[in-house]
């Protein structure tokens, strides 16, 4: 019995010690790059999440650990670059804004893929002000019993094909379009639907700059008042990290990896209806975006990617079960909640004869919904 308990007790202090250390990558660029006409002047760090650079999941769900470069990350992209576009002469000098950047593996059934999801915007400063051409996605993903040791060349590969996207695209030529601030606070424009296209995070949606890779999305099972859709990313992109997808008509809501719901009503509150994980915290908002300080709900960002609807306050998952709720997005506020009699007392406030007609209602989610559809009106 106590060798039992010694060998429990060193495995979880084995396991713990794994838990909390962190992969380091090193990029280490051979040489300049070919046929590119424009250096890199500087590097800024726009990234959402700025702990890390990525994501290991391997073996069970609890043994994650974090990717990071082996010195800080502004220096090392910056190191990586001035050797991939060093200054010339004659040549326009950029400022390449790092939007979003994400390493990671997924374990599949039968072998593992690594990913590396780039997103860069490509910027100019003159008289004092930034302007941006436009952005540039790349997803790199690589099929390999291996990947572990291969994070850093598919870093590489990834940052060589954003730079050779631009210098080839149309970009250059566009109008320029004035950054007012690199972090400004944005809202969803909710009257233009998002484009067709993967979204890790609630900053992308805003932005509108989904990572457009080949995606299939098919009704999956069918229920009396929900209908579950799943989505096919055909090995190009890590399943954990996607927040929403879109086919360009419809946008869909992770519940787990490929499994989504469809919004049915759209606004400043955009509707969701599903069966869906229910955390313990279920009157709590859920803060897509920002950074948020706690006290009451809960922020997700980065890397959460489709745990959203079982956040909790403390960033750990605890989900009761499923049940059958309407979800809303709160395009203003960036926020996830549950529609429970508290989140619509508080949503409808301003229009005390909508708060009115609810309570006089049966309170079923058709009512629910209908509150969104009056709210959705107003504005």
């Amino acid at each position: 019995m106590k060798f039992k308990l010694l060998f429990i007790l060193l495995f979880s202090i084995v396991n713990l010690h794994a838990q909390n250390q962190e992969i380091l990558i090193e990029l280490k660029p051979e040489g300049v790059l070919d046929s590119i006409n424009f250096s890199c002047v500087k590097v800024i760090d726009a990234r959402q999440d700025k702990s890390n650079i990525g994501l290991v999941t391997r073996g069970l769900k609890h043994n994650d650990t974090k990717l990071n470069f082996t010195d800080s990350f502004q220096e090392h992209f910056t190191n990586t670059l001035n050797i991939l576009l060093p200054r010339r002469e004659n040549e326009p000098e950029l400022i390449l804004i790092i939007r979003s950047f994400i390493v990671s593996e997924y374990i599949g059934t039968m072998t593992q893929y690594g990913y590396c999801n780039l997103e860069i915007e490509f910027a100019i400063e003159m008289e004092s002000k930034l302007y941006s051409f436009g952005v540039v996605h790349s997803t790199i993903s690589e099929k390999s019993n291996n990947i572990k040791y291969s994070h850093d060349q598919r870093v590489l590969a990834s940052i060589k094909d954003c730079i050779k996207k631009f210098n080839n695209s149309n970009l250059k030529r566009n109008e320029l379009s004035l950054i007012e601030s690199i972090n400004q606070d944005s809202i969803f424009n909710y009257k233009n639907l998002p484009k067709k296209g993967v979204y890790l995070n609630y900053d992308q949606l805003i932005r509108r700059s989904p990572i457009e890779i080949d995606i299939d999305i098919s009704l999956k099972k069918d229920a009396k008042n929900y209908d579950v859709y799943f989505v096919d990313y055909k090995n190009q992109i890590n399943p954990e990290l996607v927040q929403f997808v879109s086919d360009g008509i419809n946008l869909y809501l992770n519940l787990n990896k490929s499994d989504f719901i469809k919004a049915e009503n759209y606004g400043k509150y955009i509707y969701f209806q599903g069966k869906v994980p229910i955390s313990t915290n279920i009157d709590q908002p859920i803060y897509l975006i920002g950074f948020y300080g706690g006290g009451a709900g809960a922020f997700i960002g980065g890397l959460v990617g489709g745990l959203i609807l079982s956040a909790s306050t403390n960033g750990q998952t605890q989900t009761t079960n499923t049940s059958l709720k309407g979800v809303v997005l709160d395009t203003d506020k960036g926020t996830i909640r549950f529609l429970t009699d508290k989140s619509l007392y508080e949503m409808t406030k301003p229009y005390p004869e909508i708060l009115k007609t609810y309570r006089n209602s049966k309170r079923k989610l058709e009512d629910k919904k209908n509150v969104i559809i009056q709210l959705n009106s107003k504005f």
